[in-house]
């Protein structure tokens, strides 16, 4: 009994700990900074490093409470943790046709539904899908990035993406646009099979299992978003490189022969991934810093050369690529960094509350404590049947997870928490259905062998069945991806959108440039024009010196296009710019009205 009751003790406090941290975490505060943004923050006095604070410590100290009593109480297996943490192994890659056909096969229904879908002919979502297809079209104008535009997820997201796909077809266009988020969402869909597939090749199971288990986890990764890009999914396509990342290091804790490919293109990414999305190149880059502590202790000494190289030469192309824009890049990323949440952050729910979207974040909150003990606790056993490699992914995967969802502390709404649950998720399944499958794996190893053709039917046909498949649609699938990137822009636009185009475009002839003083950034887009500031999307403009510097860009000749619909989802436009607001007006008066637009002139 005693026994029972100490190995227990380690999860008694890694409990206490977790109502602790519950208990104290709106005590965690730190006073409000000089800064001159309105918003929710502001409005709180919340301190936008009170939501980070909070998060790691609820995460932090049930792990480390755990850790350390489990320490205490099992001093005679820290030399294996040494052991298991400083070790990979080489695990061979066998060939297994079962697992090979499946990849293939799902592959194959992945491409059949992806020519089989509806292209999304939506309206236009003027904000979100507006705040690309706006900077892309400045860009067209002057091959300009970050100079011209004042670029807040990252460039290629924002700016190059809708760039290539009109240079790709020709035609500037929103269908285009919108093709191009399909093709990321199905690369990312292929990502995971290939994520999965290297996974089952390391693992200590039985050949004729591991068909089954990239079958079932396949399954359940596909399916953690889909086409749809207008409603929210567990994650994004923005995750892409994320995923990269952990691809390659299942190969990077195995020491095949892929490994000589491996380190050269993790960390040659080191500056590219922050042009795709800002926030997911710096974890990325936090990934990287890890892996090289990792080569320290291994005192891996070639290694860790070849990774400075290959990061110092990612950095060095890109500086000497850019030119000047790079200089713009740093600055853009330094304000975004310390800025951002200030303008659009939500404060993070306090865990087991009432608060909005509570049960949402806690679940997840307590889903990463939970992976992060099994997946330091693992490195303890020597004599589970799970191969070190595949710790090191799972370790890996907990980490991910700890950064990814700093994603929803700087905008804590019900999305951006959904969109982090993803990682914790592809934790559990591949652990529980590895854990699974040692502890029953000869039973059903020999069931398998006597119907192995039967259960790998019966499974792919179960998945198969998941997907979209429509004959006509395939058979059309080139005259239709033609039609689309051909649709007039008017197709995608409600009728108050398509009237206020249509008045105000006469008016606009003979100017250079609009000023946007509303959240519907796409305008600019519809109208072909450029913004008058590099701050094109008003949302964005934030601190009182930018509002001075929109001010300074205006002219007596520019027109303001202010109005719009009412989201919803933030503090009222005039409110969170006070002298952008106040500037406007007193020198500027009304030209036309639209329903609820209106087009402003400088006064005499």
């Amino acid at each position: 009994m005693k026994l029972k009751q100490t190995k227990l003790l380690p999860y008694i406090f890694l409990i206490f700990f977790v109502f602790f941290t519950t208990y104290i975490w709106d005590k965690i505060e730190i006073s409000f900074p000089d800064i001159d943004i309105i918003g929710i923050y502001s409005k709180n006095n919340h301190n936008s490093l009170n939501d980070i604070l909070r998060y790691l410590t609820f995460i932090s100290l049930p792990v480390l409470s755990w850790l350390v009593t489990f320490l205490i109480l099992n001093k005679k297996k820290i030399n294996k943790f040494i052991y298991n943490f400083r070790n990979t192994e080489f695990i061979d890659d066998k060939a297994n046709s079962y697992l090979y056909l499946s990849f293939f096969l799902i592959f194959f229904f992945l491409l059949l539904d992806f020519l089989s879908l509806n292209l999304p002919t939506q309206e236009l979502d003027l904000v979100h899908e507006g705040q690309q297809l706006s900077s892309a079209f400045r860009s067209s104008l002057d091959n300009s990035l970050w100079s011209n535009s004042y670029v807040i997820v990252g460039i290629f997201f924002e700016t190059i993406n809708a760039k290539l796909s009109w240079n790709f077809f020709n035609d500037i266009s929103i269908g285009g646009f919108r093709i191009s988020i399909l093709v990321y969402i199905l690369i990312l869909k292929i990502l995971f099979l290939i994520f999965v597939f290297k996974i089952t090749n390391i693992l200590n199971l039985e050949t004729n299992l591991k068909p089954i288990f990239f079958l079932i986890n396949s399954f359940i990764f596909i399916n953690f978003l889909d086409y749809d890009t207008f409603t929210s999914n567990h994650i994004s396509y923005r995750e892409i490189p994320i995923l990269v990342s952990l691809i390659l290091i299942v190969d990077f804790f195995n020491n095949n022969k892929n490994k000589i490919f491996v380190i050269p293109i993790l960390f040659f990414l080191s500056f590219p991934v922050l042009m795709w999305s800002l926030d997911r190149g710096i974890v990325y880059n936090i990934i990287l810093i890890s892996l090289i502590f990792f080569i320290l202790i291994k005192k891996d000494y070639k290694n860790l050369i070849y990774s400075i190289i290959f990061i110092t030469t990612s950095w060095y192309i890109s500086f000497l690529i850019l030119g000047d824009e790079f200089y713009y890049f740093l600055e853009n990323s330094k304000n975004i960094i310390f800025q951002m949440n200030y303008i659009h952050g939500i404060i993070h729910p306090q865990p087991f509350s009432d608060d909005l979207n509570s049960t949402r974040s806690t679940k997840t909150l307590i889903l990463l404590i939970i992976n992060f003990v099994i997946s330091i606790k693992l490195f303890f056993n020597s004599n589970f049947k799970i191969s070190n490699n595949f710790k090191f992914v799972l370790f890996y995967i907990s980490l991910v997870s700890l950064m990814t969802y700093l994603y929803a502390l700087g905008r804590s709404d019900g999305p951006h928490i959904k969109e982090t649950f993803a990682y914790p998720l592809i934790f559990q399944a591949l652990f529980l259905l590895n854990l699974f499958f040692i502890l029953i794996g000869k039973s059903i190893s020999n069931i398998f062998n006597k119907s192995k053709n039967l259960i790998i039917f019966l499974l792919l046909i179960f998945i198969s069945l998941n997907f979209n498949y429509n004959l006509e649609n395939l058979k059309t699938y080139n005259s239709r991806i033609k039609n689309f990137v051909k649709l007039d822009d008017k197709n995608f636009l409600k009728e108050n959108e398509l009237e206020l185009i249509d008045k105000i475009s006469s008016e606009l002839n003979d100017k250079n440039c609009i000023q946007l003083f509303s959240n519907d950034v796409a305008l600019l887009y519809l109208l072909r024009k450029k913004s008058c500031s590099k701050f094109y999307f008003t949302w964005s403009i934030g601190t009182f010196e930018n509002q001075r510097k929109v001010i300074s860009d205006l002219n007596q000749n520019n027109l303001i296009i202010s109005g719009g619909p009412s989201y919803g989802w933030d503090l009222d436009i005039n409110e969170k710019l006070p002298i952008l607001s106040e500037y406007i007006n007193d020198n500027y008066e009304l030209l036309i009205k639209v329903n609820n637009y209106q087009i402003l002139q400088k006064k005499n």
